[in-house]
């Protein structure tokens, strides 16, 4: 059976090529669609904070895989928000408690 196969892709090498290119054009294309950040960003602040959060991203790519780490930035600029500090937050099993 294999010999057949191998046998009729030498026999027809346009048949089999043309897919072939077909579907690595297409690899290349789709390649060329992911976005990737490659320029990395060098501001400094004057006075840096960090700050762990949990957020709900939709995959509609699929490029996702459950359990990524992404890093990203938060710009507040003059508003108040309500934030507490790492310590105050306690996890106790499944449940997790606030102490202010």
């Amino acid at each position: 059976m294999i010999n057949r196969i191998i046998d009729f892709s030498i026999d027809n090498k346009r048949i089999v090529g043309l897919p072939t290119l077909a579907l690595v054009g297409a690899g290349v294309w789709s390649m060329a669609q992911v976005p990737i950040d490659a320029v990395p960003d060098i501001t400094f602040e004057q006075n840096p904070k960090a700050l762990r959060e949990h957020t709900e991203i939709e995959n509609k790519g699929g490029n996702l895989i459950a359990g990524m780490y992404i890093k990203d930035r938060i710009q507040v600029g003059n508003n108040e928000v309500k934030a507490l500090p790492v310590s105050a937050s306690v996890k106790e099993g499944a449940k997790s408690f606030v102490f202010p």
